[in-house]
């Protein structure tokens, strides 16, 4: 049975994330294990010449597990109510640190099929900072592809899932993944590359040539290929995505030297500060 891994900080963008999850979940018939990485807050005495010491860690984990219980109750208490279906099964479990950290422990020892947390948070922009830095962090870290649900994102049926390809590297990873997403909900798959105005009609014939070989791999039926003239990556697909109403909008995130970071921007760090619909970044 595949597993999804939920990210959850208990926000109601985690908690709008993870009703996400649940119904993929759901349709995937997977599991769910909700996953949260607590902090253990260091006590500083009052007398100066003694040494800090941290609170029982034993109580705050108890403590942290009752949330988590609390939580998995409210979820499928609100998923019955929904979808007038049962939920997936979800466990849960927790680990004290930082959640980068903890996740590459635990991706380890559980082969996830995709990870699912918020985005966008609305909270203030303190809370954005340090819950962008989060999600950097797993999409750097992370070995399964990582699904971004924006916080304001209503939740429905996946009718189009768009991948953004550059034809540049394989991209048979990603099409090893995204037939069985859509296959949940017989969703439609466009190959999406965003061509410069002025590429020539050689250049993109060569595209689609190199779009016939990719899918000459896949069995998957309910595909095809659109072109879009657009001179920034970023707005091109956003405006594809709003005109095509976009479901899901897949991109391939490829991890950089740092002497490459230097010269050149992630696609999906960038769509990350503007994206609206759910975001799937694959590895």
């Amino acid at each position: 049975m595949k597993t999804i891994l939920v990210l959850t900080d208990f926000s109601s963008r985690a908690e709008h994330a993870a009703e996400y999850a649940m119904l993929i979940a759901a349709k995937a018939n997977a599991k769910i294990l909700l996953y949260n990485s607590y902090f253990i807050p260091q006590v500083i005495p009052a007398v100066t010449y003694s040494a800090p010491y941290y609170e029982d860690a034993s109580i705050i984990e108890k403590e942290n597990l009752l949330q988590l219980a609390r939580t998995v109750d409210r979820l499928k208490k609100k998923f019955i109510e929904t979808h007038k279906i049962n939920p997936p099964e979800i466990q849960v479990r927790n680990g004290a640190g930082n959640l980068a950290d903890n996740l590459q422990k635990i991706t380890k020892a559980i082969k996830f099929w995709m990870i699912v947390m918020g985005d966008k948070s609305e909270e203030g922009a303190f809370s954005r900072f340090v819950f962008g830095s989060d999600t950097h962090a797993i999409i750097d870290e992370a070995v399964c592809p990582v699904l971004l649900i924006p916080e304001k994102y209503k939740i429905k049926p996946v009718q189009k899932i768009a991948l953004a390809t550059d034809f540049e590297h394989s991209e048979q990873k990603a099409f090893t993944f995204l037939p069985e997403l859509a296959d949940i909900w017989k969703s439609e798959i466009l190959v999406v590359h965003i061509l410069s105005t002025e590429i020539s009609a050689k250049e993109k014939v060569k595209n689609f040539d190199s779009y016939k070989k990719l899918i000459a791999k896949t069995s998957t039926q309910n595909i095809s290929y659109v072109d879009v003239r657009a001179d920034n990556i970023v707005t091109g697909l956003e405006k594809f995505a709003k005109n095509k109403t976009i479901d899901i909008l897949a991109i391939l995130h490829r991890k950089r030297a740092f002497i490459d970071q230097i010269f050149h921007k992630s696609i999906s760090k960038e769509l990350l500060e503007f994206h609206r619909i759910p975001l799937l970044v694959l590895m």
